[in-house]
């Protein structure tokens, strides 16, 4: 008997296989049915992205993916497109809308008040460490701020200004009827969206993040900043791959540590202690440790979610030696942990193997709330 039908079928089941490793498909124009080449297309969340070719077609590996995932196509002069993918497959099709840019005339003030917004943001989004100062944003013309302002009174403010002359700084500034009480709106928050991906150099950790914002937004009564929008994470080692690979590797490590990502992954796999985390919930004077993994359900998608804690706020205690690696507990006596804190402010919150949660009413500050996008990292490292 012939064994040709046997490895012809090995063949067969070989190729299968492989295909259904991958994703792939085409991204088009929505108007004119062409195809849109250098359009990227990547699993939100993660390094796995390429760009399409001058056909508009591309092909992703997705052995290393877990599914449902979320699938960007995006361009700078189209709108982006997203399709949830329950499985790897060959037929995903985009059409992108084109997007139509319209060029109004700014005044200076307003030029000024946008280099104000554009300075804060920076500030805000990739932070104000060395790290975040040698990170760099392009296409930041697509960068759309706005800001809510709140009437105030200052009384006595002639003790401030006794020559009555109102700082050009304040907004809609005046005295009002009794001559001593200055009158004038201050901001309450900063809110920015992108109208176009925002492509961020991280040196430090050797990263070009491609960023469509979707919303962003800091509040500076609750202290506390909001960021959504996809992202996509290309790695690269500049002029000397061995050097840097060794410096970004190190860093990235050191990002990890204490991290959101790494937080929420000890939480999933029900393993904080180990991990170096203590929780406490304070109630007045009296810090009482918290089980959180006692709230933790699992769903019909593998996920878990932290259900009845809306309102809640818990304090974290990290103890790592000093490259930041958690410490076993026997060794806590000794070492002063870093201190963060959980805001639960949603009834339910999704919490994915990978330490990553979407859209999530989960908001960490304290020393994780302070880390901005240059720490930032994909969800498959």
């Amino acid at each position: 008997m012939s064994r040709f039908p046997q490895v012809l079928f090995c063949l067969l089941l070989t190729s299968l296989s492989l295909a259904a490793q991958q994703v792939s498909g085409t991204v088009t124009d929505s108007l004119t049915g062409a195809p849109i080449p250098f359009a990227t297309v990547y699993f939100d969340g993660t390094t796995i992205g390429e760009t399409t070719n001058e056909e508009g077609r591309f092909t992703l590996p997705a052995s290393s993916l877990r599914f449902p995932a979320t699938l960007i196509a995006s361009h700078l002069s189209f709108g982006n497109k997203s399709i949830q993918l329950r499985e790897a497959r060959s037929s995903v099709h985009f059409a992108l809308r084109p997007l139509t840019l319209t060029v109004a005339a700014v005044k200076v003030t307003d030029q000024n008040q946008r280099l104000k917004n554009l300075e804060e943001f920076r500030a805000l989004f990739l932070g104000v460490d060395d790290w975040g100062r040698r990170a760099t944003i392009k296409g930041e013309d697509a960068l759309v701020f706005e800001r809510e302002y709140r009437r105030k009174r200052l009384s006595n403010a002639r003790s401030f200004f006794p020559d009555g002359k109102i700082p050009s700084t304040l907004k809609n500034a005046r005295w009002a009827d009794d001559g001593t009480t200055l009158l004038f709106e201050k901001a309450n928050n900063l809110t920015a969206a992108s109208n176009a991906p925002l492509e961020i150099d991280l040196p430090d950790l050797g990263y070009v993040l491609f960023v469509d914002l979707q919303r962003f937004r800091t509040d500076y009564t609750a202290g506390t900043t909001n960021r959504l929008g996809t992202y996509f994470w290309q790695p690269y080692e500049g002029n000397n791959p061995e050097k840097a690979r060794k410096k970004h590797l190190k860093n990235r490590e050191r990002a990890y540590y204490n991290s959101n990502i790494h937080f929420l992954r000890s939480l999933f796999q029900d393993r904080l202690e180990a991990e170096g985390y203590a929780i406490y919930e304070v109630i007045g004077n009296d810090a009482r440790p918290f089980a959180l993994n006692d709230y933790l359900v699992e769903t019909d998608t593998d996920d878990k979610e932290i259900v009845g804690l809306k309102g809640r706020v818990l304090s974290i205690l990290y103890y790592a030696d000093g490259r930041g690696r958690p410490l076993p507990k026997k060794k806590w006596k000794r070492a002063s942990p870093i201190q963060s804190s959980l805001h639960i402010v949603g009834d339910r919150a999704a919490i994915r193997p990978d330490g990553t949660t979407g859209e999530s009413p989960l908001l960490f500050g304290g020393a994780m709330g302070l880390r901005r996008a240059a720490w930032m990292l994909p969800g498959d490292y």
